[in-house]
Formats: C-alpha cells, structure tokens, sequence
C-alpha cells in the first residue's frame, strides 16, 4: 500500500512538471487529450484488498472470523471522454479478474474468500495540466464472491458463490506518452452489500454471513485513445 501511494505521488509530480517544454523534448502533445471527444482501451494490473469478516447466522455459539488479505488482479477497460478548455468530463467501464483468486484467509476455520471477478461503470471528472489529466470518478460496481469453508469442530463444509453489488469512488492520474498512449494510476475504494451464503447439506444448509468492512483497489495501466 504505501509503495503504491509512493508511486502514485512520484507519477503524480512528474506529471505536474512535463509541460510544453517536455513536450517538445520528447514529442508529448502539449495538452493531454485535446481533442473534443475520445475514446480509449486500456489494460491494467493492479492488487485488491479487502477487509471482511463472517458469521453463522441464526445461531448461540456460531463459527465467525475474520477474512482479510489481499490479491493481484488484471483487467480490461474502456471509456469516452469530452474534454473543454483543460476540463475533462467522462464515463468507463472495466472488468478485472485474478487468476489466484483467494482474497481472504481464517485458518482456524478453514475458511476463505476468493473474488475471482469485479466490474466497475463509473463517471470520471478532471482538469489537465499539461500532459497529465487528474481526476476523480465514481459509480456502480459488482464483485462475484465465493466462500468456502471446512471447519472439522462444527463438521461444516461447503461452499456458495453470488454476486455483491455497491458503489466506488476513487481518484487517479493519466500522464500521457504519445498523442495516443497514456499511463495512469488509480486509487479506489469499494462499498458492496453484505452477503449470506449457504453451505452443507442441500436438505438443510447452515447460512453464514459475510460483511464486507473495507475493501481497496489500487491499479497501474496503460490506454490507447482515438478521436471520434
């Protein structure tokens, strides 16, 4: 986390100094993006951090614990930009999945989270400076969850998959390269709704019930632009 946050105010500074001289130096557009309208693919790799914890529903002495951790993950997104007079107002949409898709771990109970996809669809509004565009954005976002659990003491195993739906906001910076290539770098946060799942038998599942306390994402990518 923190050599994330690092990197993302040394990108953030050297952004703010490459003005038109370095654009002459090195043949960056002297403003970023400066035609009206754009849209851009990207690709990002990036790491997911959640904080959560889970209880058997409904019972005296119930099995809980806590799932925290974090994991890589890779994705894809695409969005369109308006940009007027150094404002930049847009949309995007990306979709992000790991590959070692295990988030959160309790060890005592043997049991684990794991996110093997999340999607986001965002607005995003910024001001550029020179080749950087800074920005904040927000909107809708959806993670599929599996919890899996194998606890030897209550003789409970199983595991259940569903989607949690919520919202994010975040902040990141996009340096551009070339006239159509750009790096960023994003921070967001998610909120996503409590979960239940059901595990065991199918004649009488035992519930547990999953919340969510904290979860972050940090991403570093690059995008390819095109006017429209």
């Amino acid at each position: 986390m923190r050599r994330s946050l690092l990197l993302f105010a040394l990108l953030a500074s050297t952004a703010a100094g490459a003005g038109p001289a370095a654009a002459a130096d090195n043949g960056m557009p002297p403003e970023f993006r400066s035609s009206d309208f754009e849209v851009y693919l990207g690709a990002f790799g990036g790491v997911n951090i959640q904080k959560s914890n889970y209880r058997e529903a409904d019972v005296t002495d119930p099995s809980d614990g806590y799932l925290d951790g974090s994991v890589a993950a890779f994705g894809l997104r695409a969005g369109v930009d308006y940009v007027m007079d150094g404002w930049l107002f847009g949309a995007v949409a990306d979709w992000s999945f790991s590959t070692d898709s295990e988030i959160g771990r309790d060890a005592g109970n043997s049991a684990n989270i794991e996110m093997p996809n999340l999607a986001t669809i965002r607005a995003r509004a910024g001001y550029t400076m020179g080749s950087a565009m800074f920005y904040v954005t927000g909107g809708f976002a959806t993670a599929e969850m599996t919890f899996n659990i194998d606890d030897d003491l209550t003789d409970i195993s199983g595991n259940d998959n569903d989607w949690a739906e919520g919202w994010t906001m975040g902040a990141g910076v996009d340096v551009a390269v070339t006239q159509n290539v750009s790096l960023g770098l994003e921070y967001l946060y998610l909120s996503l709704d409590d979960m239940e799942f059901e595990v065991g038998d199918e004649s009488d599942p035992v519930t547990f019930e999953q919340d969510i306390e904290v979860m972050h994402t940090i991403r570093l990518g690059v995008n390819y632009a095109f006017s429209i």
